[in-house]
C-alpha cells in the first residue's frame, strides 16, 4: 500500500473505486470477493494502476415513501446511458453514488418539466412528392386489409409482366421459393440451424399480410432427425422471415451473395453513377425484389426520382416492386406518376391492385372495369381476387353485382367452379355481413419425398433404440477420492481402485447400485446409487452422476461466459459454486465433465454471450488452500468429517492437527484428538495445543490425571 500510494494517508476510496472506460470515482464500502454488506459491492481485478473498481452487487437502490403524492429517491451505480459521449454516461458515479447520495425522482408532470433537457417529436407521415424529389418514410408500413393468401399469390402472377423481363432467376440466382420454416414427418424432416448476419427491418408479410419485424439472415439447411441435424444439405439465405406465420422466401447463399454483388453493380451503373443507365436501373428493379432488398431501393430513390421522374416504365416498375414487397403506402406515389405520364391500361391495373390492397375496393373496381369491358381473358383471376375482397369484407351484395357481369364479357370463365363457388358464397350470406375469409391450400408432399423421409424415419428409429438400448448399459459415473491416500471400492461385487485424489469414470448404466469401501479403518458407510434415465430422453440429456464415498471430494461447478468480443461485462456472467461433504452429486447440462475448459468454441446462435458449464475435481487440492474456503461453505459441522478422515490416512501430517483446533470448535476438536494421543507422545507442541483446547471443554482434573498417566507410564522422559 505504501509503495503505491505514498501519501501519508491513504484513504479507502484512494484504492477501491467506481466508474468505467478510464474514469473513475472513490467508493466506500463492499467486500473483496461476495457482496454481503449494505453497501452490496464487490470488486474486480487490480487496474493498472492498482486501483480496484467495482464490478458487481447492488444495481439500482432505491427508497420509496408510499405518500399521495409518491415521492422516491435512487441512484444507478455508474450512469443510465451506455454511451460513452452522453452526458449521463457515469454522472451518477461521480455526483451521487461516490458521494453516498440519492436523487430524488420525478413523478408529477409538475416535477418532469423542470428537468427536462431535449424534447424530440416522432411523427409518421405518408411519403410526398417534393419539387424534383421525393421523400419516404421507409420505417412505417402502412396497415392494409386481410388478403387472403390465394388472392395474394394471383395479385403477384398479375403483376409479373411489370418486372418480369428483368429477373435473373435463370442465368445468375437459382430462384426464390416461399417456403414454411422447416418441419419434420415421423420425427424426420428438414431444419434450419445458426442464424448470421442478422438484419430485420419492418416490413408487411407477403404470405400472411401481418405487420411485423421481417428477418434476413444466414443459416444451414440440414435433414434432421428429432431436431437433431444429421445431413448438410448446403447454406441458405433466409428473406422476409415472418414470425406470425413462420413463413419466408429462401435461396442457396451462393446464388444470393452472387446477386447482391449484381445488384450493387447495376445499381451504381444505373441510378448512382455519372452516366444513368435505363436499363440497368431496370434490371436492378429486378433483383431488388428477387433478394426482397427494398431498403437498398430506399436508400436510392431520390437519385432514381430525379433521373427517370419522366420516364413511365422505370415508374411503373418501382411500384409494381413496392407492391409485390407491400409497401402500397409509397408504392401509390409512383404508380400514379406512371399514370399520369401514361394513361394505359397496364398503369390502370397497378393503380387498381394498390386500391385492391388498402381497402378502397369502389376505387379498384372502378380500375379494373377495363377488364371486362374488354373482355380480357388473361386477367379474369383479377376479376376473381376482387370479388373475394368483397366477401373478405362482407359486402356480397357488391361481389354477386361485379358476378352478374361477368357471363356477357366471360361466358365460357364465367361458368368455371371457381366462379360458382364464389357465387354460391355470396347468395348464402346475402343480407349479412359476414366475412368470409378463403383458406390457404395445404402443401402436398410428392410421393418420392414421402418415400425418402419413411425409409429415413424407419432406420432412424432402428438407429435411435440401439443407442437408447447402449447408453442404458453403459452410462458413466463419476468416482472421487478426495483423501491423499487409495483404497478399493466394491460395486455389487466387482472391485475399483480410487487413487488418491483421483477421478475414475466407471460405466455403470441404469440400475441400482450398492458402494462398498473396503477400508475398515475408514469406517465408512456404503453408498446406494440408483439410475433410471428415461428410454427415450437418455440420448438428449448431459446428465452428470458423481460418488464420493468419503465424502471429502471437493468438485468446482462453473458457469462460463463466451462471446466474439471480450468485454468487462463478460466478468459479472461467470459463475462458480464449491460442492462438499455429500456422498451422491448429480449435475444436469454439463458440457465439460471433468475436462479442460476450451479458450474458444463455436457459438450456436444470435446471442451476444453464449454460457459452457464445466466440472472439475479440486480434491488434490493443498487442504491449506482449500480449508477457509470450505469453512465459509459448510462451517465447523462440515469440516469434522475431513479431518478425521485426513488424520487417519496421514497421522504423520503434523499440520492438520493445528488445523483442527483453527476450524472446529473446541468440542470437536478435542473429539478428534484424543484418539491420537498415544501416537505423538514425543511432539510437545501437540500436546500443548491439545491442552488449550481441552481446557474450554474438559474439567482440569481430568486433564491432570491423563497426563500423570502418561508420566508413570515413561517417568524417564524427558517430554
Amino acid at each position: 500500500m505504501r509503495e503505491h500510494y505514498p501519501q501519508e494517508r491513504a484513504s479507502f476510496g484512494d484504492h477501491f473505486r467506481v466508474g468505467r472506460y478510464g474514469k473513475s470515482w472513490p467508493v466506500g464500502g463492499g467486500i473483496l470477493y461476495e457482496p454481503r454488506t449494505l453497501r452490496s459491492m464487490s470488486y474486480g481485478a487490480p487496474q493498472a494502476d492498482h486501483t480496484q473498481w467495482g464490478r458487481g452487487g447492488q444495481t439500482s437502490t432505491q427508497i420509496v415513501e408510499l405518500s399521495t403524492p409518491i415521492k422516491s429517491w435512487g441512484y444507478l451505480p455508474i450512469g443510465q446511458s451506455d454511451d460513452p459521449s452522453s452526458p449521463h454516461h457515469t454522472d451518477q458515479a461521480e455526483k451521487v453514488f461516490s458521494k453516498r447520495q440519492l436523487k430524488s425522482s420525478w413523478w408529477t408532470p409538475q416535477e418532469l418539466m423542470g428537468n427536462i433537457k431535449s424534447r424530440s417529436v416522432i411523427e409518421y407521415s405518408a411519403a410526398q412528392k417534393k419539387g424534383d424529389s421525393v421523400t419516404f418514410v421507409n420505417t412505417t408500413i402502412t396497415p392494409i386489409s386481410a388478403i387472403p393468401f390465394e388472392i395474394a399469390v394471383q395479385i403477384q402472377v398479375s403483376l409479373t409482366p411489370y418486372i418480369g423481363n428483368y429477373m435473373y432467376s435463370t442465368n445468375i440466382l437459382g430462384g426464390m421459393k416461399v417456403s414454411n420454416m422447416p418441419s419434420t414427418v415421423n420425427i424426420i424432416g428438414t431444419g434450419h440451424y445458426g442464424k448470421k448476419n442478422k438484419e430485420t427491418r419492418q416490413g408487411t408479410c407477403t404470405q400472411c399480410e401481418t405487420k411485423d419485424d421481417l428477418s434476413d439472415y444466414d443459416t444451414r439447411h440440414a435433414i434432421c432427425v428429432l431436431f437433431i441435424p444429421v445431413i448438410p444439405l448446403g447454406k441458405r439465405r433466409i428473406m422476409s422471415h415472418c414470425k406470425a406465420c413462420d413463413r419466408w422466401l429462401h435461396m442457396s447463399w451462393k446464388d444470393w451473395n452472387a446477386g447482391v454483388e449484381v445488384m450493387e453493380k447495376l445499381i451504381e451503373e444505373g441510378i448512382t453513377g455519372s452516366t444513368p443507365d435505363r436499363e440497368k436501373t431496370l434490371d436492378a428493379l429486378g433483383m431488388v425484389y428477387q433478394l426482397q432488398s427494398i431498403t437498398t431501393l430506399y436508400d436510392n430513390l431520390d437519385q432514381l426520382y430525379a433521373h427517370y421522374k419522366d420516364d413511365e416504365e422505370i415508374m411503373a416498375a418501382v411500384a409494381a416492386v413496392m407492391v409485390m414487397l407491400y409497401d402500397f403506402t409509397n408504392a401509390h406515389i409512383y404508380a400514379v406518376r406512371a399514370f399520369e405520364l401514361n394513361q394505359s391500361d397496364d398503369n390502370r391495373e397497378l393503380l387498381g391492385v394498390i386500391a385492391l390492397n388498402t381497402d378502397k375496393l369502389s376505387e379498384a373496381h372502378e380500375a379494373f372495369q377495363f377488364i371486362i369491358t374488354n373482355s380480357l381473358d388473361d386477367k379474369y383471376d383479377i376479376v376473381l381476387a376482387l370479388v373475394e375482397a368483397y366477401q373478405t369484407k362482407g359486402q356480397h351484395q357488391e361481389a354477386l353485382d361485379l358476378l352478374d357481369a361477368l357471363p356477357e364479357s366471360f361466358p365460357d370463365r364465367a361458368q368455371s367452379k371457381p366462379t360458382h363457388r364464389l357465387e354460391k358464397i355470396s347468395n348464402k350470406n346475402l343480407g349479412t355481413s359476414k366475412a368470409i375469409i378463403p383458406k390457404a391450400p395445404p402443401e402436398k408432399i410428392d410421393v418420392g419425398t414421402k418415400f425418402i423421409l419413411a425409409t429415413i424415419a424407419v432406420l432412424f428409429v432402428v438407429a435411435f433404440i440401439g443407442f437408447s438400448l447402449w447408453e442404458g448399459f453403459k452410462r458413466n459415473v463419476y468416482f472421487i477420492n478426495g483423501l491423499s491416500a487409495e483404497y478399493t471400492i466394491d460395486i455389487n461385487g466387482d472391485s475399483y481402485t480410487l487413487p488418491a485424489a483421483g477421478l475414475v469414470p466407471i460405466p455403470l448404466g441404469d440400475g441400482n447400485f450398492i458402494i462398498h469401501v473396503k477400508n475398515e479403518t475408514l469406517e465408512l458407510p456404503d453408498v446406494t446409487l440408483s439410475i433410471d434415465t428415461g428410454f427415450f430422453t437418455r440420448l438428449f440429456t448431459n446428465d452428470t452422476y458423481i460418488i464420493n464415498p468419503d465424502t471429502c471430494g471437493i468438485i468446482l461447478w462453473e458457469n462460463i461466459p463466451y462471446a466474439e468480443e471480450l468485454n468487462e461485462r463478460l466478468n459479472d456472467r461467470y459463475e462458480s459454486i464449491v460442492h462438499f461433504g455429500s456422498s451422491q452429486y448429480f449435475f444436469e447440462g454439463i458440457h465439460f465433465p471433468f475436462k479442460e475448459v476450451p479458450d474458444e468454441i463455436s457459438l450456436d446462435s444470435d446471442a451476444p454471450v453464449t454460457m459452457r458449464k464445466s466440472l472439475a475435481n479440486y480434491s488434490n487440492a493443498d487442504y491449506k488452500e482449500v480449508f477457509s474456503s470450505l469453512y465459509d461453505s459448510v462451517g465447523s459441522e462440515g469440516l469434522s468429517e475431513l479431518f478425521r478422515l485426513t488424520m487417519l490416512v496421514n497421522p504423520d501430517d503434523e499440520d492438520i492437527f493445528y488445523y483442527a483446533t483453527s476450524f472446529l470448535t473446541p468440542k470437536n476438536s478435542v473429539k478428534l484428538l484424543t484418539p491420537h494421543l498415544d501416537n505423538h507422545l514425543d511432539d510437545v507442541n501437540f500436546h500443548r495445543n491439545y491442552q488449550e483446547t481441552a481446557k474450554k471443554v474438559v474439567e482440569y482434573e481430568t486433564l491432570i490425571n491423563r497426563y500423570e498417566g502418561y508420566l508413570n507410564a515413561s517417568p524417564n522422559s524427558p517430554d
